[in-house]
């Protein structure tokens, strides 16, 4: 099963629906990057806006922490291992996203 291409794009729409979905000003709207621009998910925002807003940019990056834990995997499975200073950026970067950086 593949998933969604990334990157995925955290959307604020406070008054409009979504491919006839209906959302409401406590959503936001986690996209795909691809032609078709492809819904991945609605993060509600019952607990607050700063909350909510954690919460989307974590799952919107999930596209590159995928990524780079396979890169890092695929270069320690190697014999020996070869992690280098790419897999650990890339990785590095994917947590910065996590993180709202």
């Amino acid at each position: 099963m593949s998933h969604t291409p990334g990157p995925w794009t955290i959307r604020y729409h406070p008054d409009r629906g979504i491919e006839g979905f209906p959302i409401g000003p406590k959503t936001i709207t986690i996209r795909g990057n691809t032609e078709a621009d492809d819904w991945v998910a609605d993060v509600g925002r019952t607990t607050g806006q700063a909350v909510a807003l954690a919460n989307a940019t974590l799952i919107a990056s999930a596209p590159e922490l995928l990524e780079a834990l396979e890169n890092l995997v695929e270069a320690h499975d190697q014999e020996p291992p070869m992690l280098t200073t790419e897999e650990w950026d890339l990785a590095r970067a994917a947590i910065r996203k996590a993180q709202g950086g």
